[in-house]
């Protein structure tokens, strides 16, 4: 009978624990944690100057097209013009207020000929297989936070 008794004790002590364990788990918040790397990428990101900016974005284009020597210039030149006006952007955020509908459009339009601009301009510089990279990896860029929502939502 003593050895049952004790078996009986060990086997609820085992469940306590394990129970135990696995409300710690549960109370643990480990999207807390990504947040907050998150919010530290931002804020250290936002001290580059726009020519870093530029000049690390160049990098990666070189990496993922195999741009040439004159591409790589080219394409810095116009990353540079794209970071002084984000920066200037991000700034003017900041003192914004609430905008109208006509200047919700007309914010939302010059975004678009710029977009424009850009995609000529990258039609200029590279050739066809790194033009069909690049806009391969631009049409990514705007999906992954939709499937980041998503995921979020499951």
């Amino acid at each position: 009978m003593s050895i049952t008794f004790k078996y009986k004790k060990m086997k609820n002590l085992f469940v306590i624990i394990l129970l135990s364990v696995g409300f710690m788990m549960n109370a643990q918040n480990p999207k807390k944690g990504k947040m907050e790397a998150r919010k530290e990428i931002r804020e250290n990101r936002s001290d580059y100057s726009p020519q870093q900016i530029a000049e690390l974005q160049t990098k990666k284009m070189t990496l993922e097209l195999d741009l040439s020597e004159k591409q790589q210039k080219d394409v810095n030149a116009i990353n540079i013009e794209i970071a002084t006006k984000r920066k200037a952007f991000a700034e003017n955020r900041k003192d914004r207020k609430k905008l109208t509908d006509t200047e919700r459009f007309e914010l939302r339009s010059t975004m678009l000929d710029e977009k424009i601009a850009l995609k000529a301009q990258m039609k200029n510089i590279l050739n066809d297989d790194q033009y069909s990279k690049w806009e391969k990896k631009t049409a990514m860029k705007r999906l992954a936070p939709k499937k980041r929502h998503q995921r979020a939502k499951q």
